[in-house]
């Protein structure tokens, strides 16, 4: 799966691995040892950022349009794999 995996690629998160958002397809951002980092664009709204490991989700293709850049990109806040505007502590 690792080698199949570039910035660009679609996924399709496993709604066994993903209660909230299985299912989604995901825009891959980038890519990990442990797995990739990418987001799934909401429309109106921002976009929600995840962290997956590599048996969260399932290779689709390759997108054919990013909403941003690859030097574009932000620095990511990160909590339980959703980037927050505003992270909380979760307990």
């Amino acid at each position: 799966m690792m080698n199949n995996v570039a910035y660009g690629d679609i996924v399709q998160l496993n709604p066994r691995k993903n209660e909230m958002f299985g299912g989604c397809l995901v825009f891959v951002t980038d890519v990990r040892a442990w797995g990739v980092k990418g987001y799934i664009p909401m429309p109106d709204q921002n976009k929600v950022c995840l962290n997956l490991r590599w048996d969260d989700f399932e290779y689709c293709g390759q997108a054919h349009f990013m909403t941003e850049e690859k030097e574009d990109l932000p620095e990511e806040e990160t909590l339980r794999g959703l980037r927050l505007a505003n992270p909380v502590l979760l307990m």
